[in-house]
């Protein structure tokens, strides 16, 4: 059960279409219901949300007048203290609760334009409405400067099968070092590798031989991509939590029988082997509009 306890639920296919994978659009509240019962009973109890992410706060908020015992990572929106002290507190209401476990900034942008904020999320802090203050990024060095600004409490990266050690284990570690909690996220890659090789447009050439790699490991170890992009992500000693989404609960039973599985650690250290030379095509900001 102790896999179980480093996922945190997304949320943002609960108030928007979401994902290149996406064929159901938006999950509708019975549904969601559903889920977020199921996380319950199998000891996910932490949520990611966004006051972007369309209606899926006041979902959320509905269920939470019932059962409020998730915790909860969101974002915040403003630059003012005015603005950002407004938008947690309608979060705080729309939610249905006292504070938020934590809060990140959106973006690497959103903290360089505004450096000034982070005073008002330490005051909130303080408060007790905010538990710890983070920050969502990209690259590797936003990372760095992230880690080495020594302000934040959680640090939230991409990282999967192809976005792997190999490019963000040096920065983990330090992050791990210096008490920051590391959180991840993109672990099916916006469910770029369930995609089939052969039918990827061109644009994704200079990944075809690592996803074939990926496919061999899979089938020598008896695994689905699915099973082992999953299981590398979840046994990092040094990545706190991990973000998952999902569409149905049909979905989220599904990986939580994926955590029943194991990885060795000659299979870990194959997929930390490959290394991406094309790191902006591991980002889904710089892929095509379909």
């Amino acid at each position: 059960m102790l896999l179980n306890h480093k996922l945190v639920l997304g949320t943002v296919q609960f108030g928007l279409p979401y994902g290149i994978n996406n064929t159901k659009g938006q999950t509708e509240k019975e549904e969601v219901f559903k889920i977020l019962q199921s996380a319950q009973k199998n000891a996910i109890n932490t949520l990611d949300t966004a006051p972007a992410y369309g209606n899926s706060m006041e979902t959320l908020g509905e269920f939470f007048k019932h059962s409020n015992s998730f915790s909860v990572i969101s974002k915040f929106h403003g630059k003012t203290e005015k603005e950002i002290v407004g938008s947690v507190d309608k979060q705080l209401k729309v939610l249905n609760r006292t504070s938020l476990d934590v809060l990140l900034f959106h973006s690497y942008k959103d903290w360089l334009e505004n450096p000034s904020t982070i005073s008002v999320l330490d005051k909130i802090k303080q408060e007790q409405k905010v538990g710890k203050i983070g920050i969502s990024l990209y690259t590797n060095d936003e990372f760095l400067s992230a880690i080495e600004s020594g302000l934040f409490d959680v640090i939230q990266i991409p990282f999967n099968i192809l976005d792997n050690y190999s490019l963000k284990g040096s920065l983990i570690e330090k992050a791990k070092n210096k008490g920051v909690e590391v959180h991840t996220r993109s672990v099916f890659l916006q469910g770029l590798f369930f995609k089939s090789i052969e039918t990827l447009p061109a644009f994704f050439s200079p990944l075809k031989e690592a996803l074939s790699k990926i496919h061999t490991l899979c089938a020598d170890n008896n695994l689905s991509v699915h099973e082992l992009a999953l299981l590398y992500v979840l046994h990092q000693s040094n990545i706190k939590r991990v973000l998952i989404g999902v569409e149905t609960e049909k979905q989220l039973l599904m990986n939580i029988e994926v955590l029943k599985k194991d990885i060795s650690i000659s299979l870990i250290q194959e997929i930390n082997n490959i290394k991406i030379e094309e790191i902006d095509l591991l980002n889904p900001v710089t892929w095509p509009k379909s």
